[in-house]
């Protein structure tokens, strides 16, 4: 998020220089089309890798607790898929496309958690992890 955050606030002071009036447009455009400074590249790689391992990492976790139904986990990855090589590495994908995906896996995991009910009390779990080791133990 830091990367995304640093993104965002670079877009918005480029826009405020830009309807400043003070400085001529082609000019501001070139120089910020080209911006490939060490602090650019750092945000940049901060806010692509985190996004896309963090999703990944997510992923994974959604899928290994099946808390989750499993076709939102395989909507996160299509998402994935759509927005980081077919929209961006090779632009056959329109732009709204993988967030498409994103929508529909984040309303399946809305909807699973909406769904679960409560959880039991903390006292009852602590009950049932006891008969469990107590029952293991006497086996």
């Amino acid at each position: 998020m830091v990367g995304l955050s640093a993104a965002e606030g670079y877009e918005t002071l480029a826009y405020a220089l830009a309807q400043d009036g003070r400085f001529e447009l082609t000019a501001l455009a070139d120089v910020v089309d080209a911006q490939s400074s060490v602090p650019a590249i750092v945000m940049l790689l901060l806010l692509i890798l985190g996004a896309f391992f963090g999703m990944l990492t997510s992923a994974v976790a959604l899928w290994r607790s099946a808390a989750v139904p499993r076709a939102a986990v395989l909507m996160i990855l299509a998402f994935l898929v759509v927005d980081f090589f077919l929209y961006e590495g090779f632009g056959i994908a329109p732009a709204w496309a993988s967030h498409v995906f994103d929508f529909v896996g984040a309303c399946l995991i809305a909807s699973a958690v909406l769904l679960a009910g409560r959880a039991g009390s903390s006292d009852e779990a602590l009950r049932q992890v006891s008969l469990v080791q107590q029952s293991r133990g006497s086996g």
